[in-house]
């Protein structure tokens, strides 16, 4: 989910996992669209559902799922780049629905979602990072409140039908923590620091 933590948490948990690759679905999106003009591209995760009609529970679940689904080829291909090399990497982004990322061959996947519960805490994040990137403070919108709320819903609908870690964000250091601990209990320890890595790809969910 946007502002709750994701690529801070990847950045830190690729440290302790003495990884060298973390890529974000945003850059792969903003690449993929110089060569790919399709409407579903366009836009972002929680404004596609204008392509189905009117606003809806369907309109908005079809829409996100477009959005995550026309970036899947651009996230594959730095998986199977990576199976390649034999390197592991991390994924962040609010694209990877877990739904679009089953029985991927050869690939061994940990997926985490993090979320925030406070409605209040998630618009002070967003508020703080859209500030530092545009370098004022945005006046969001009631309706884009509900639409970001709507898309950490789905994700938590589908982390529950596809057995995801799905985690409340605290800060990087422990979300990493967390997710490590995570890998531990799972018996992955080949993925764990002292541990020989193997072709691996770790997706922390926004």
């Amino acid at each position: 989910m946007p502002g709750v933590g994701k690529s801070t948490t990847a950045v830190r948990l690729a440290a302790l996992l003495n990884l060298a690759v973390v890529v974000g679905t945003d850059e792969i999106r903003d690449v993929m669209r110089l060569y790919d003009k399709s409407e579903a591209l366009a836009g972002t995760s929680h404004d596609r559902w204008q392509i189905f009609g009117a606003l809806d529970s369907l309109s908005f679940k079809q829409g996100y799922l477009a959005h995550s689904s026309a970036i899947r080829p651009g996230v594959m291909a730095i998986i199977n780049k990576n199976l390649a090399l034999g390197e592991s990497l991390i994924i962040e982004g609010v694209h990877l629905a877990p739904s679009l990322y089953q029985h991927l061959p050869r690939a061994q996947i940990c997926h985490c979602l993090l979320y925030l519960s406070s409605a209040e805490l998630h618009r002070r994040n967003l508020d703080s990072k859209t500030k530092r990137r545009l370098g004022y403070k945005p006046a969001w919108s009631q309706q884009l409140a509900r639409h970001v709320v709507r898309v950490q819903d789905h994700l938590l609908t589908e982390a529950k039908h596809f057995r995801v870690l799905a985690m409340e964000s605290g800060s990087a250091e422990q979300n990493a923590r967390t997710i490590i601990n995570h890998l531990k209990a799972e018996e992955r320890h080949k993925y764990v620091p002292n541990y020989p890595r193997q072709d691996y790809a770790l997706q922390p969910l926004c």
